[in-house]
């Protein structure tokens, strides 16, 4: 997930519903998808969910995620609106 979008393709590939991605948003306290920067599938199988904030991100920190390119164009594009 990034950016309040679902990869539907990962979650399949990862045998995932959206139902168990968003019990993690729950157990995380968020409350509104826009409020999702990233949800990673950890090579642990644990997921990581990354909040929106007015921090820039350290793309280095997102090398080694599948379809991190995604992750990377989708926020540049967004950060040039603000």
């Amino acid at each position: 997930m990034a950016h309040g979008e679902y990869f539907s393709g990962n979650l399949k590939e990862a045998n995932l519903s959206t139902s168990d991605v968003q019990q993690v948003l729950r157990k995380n306290g968020i409350k509104s998808k826009t409020e999702v920067f990233a949800v990673i599938m950890e090579t642990t199988g644990d997921m990581s969910v990354i909040k929106n904030n007015a921090v820039t991100p350290d793309w280095s920190l997102f090398d080694d995620i599948r379809d991190s390119e995604l992750l990377i164009g989708s926020s540049k594009t967004a950060n040039r609106r603000f």
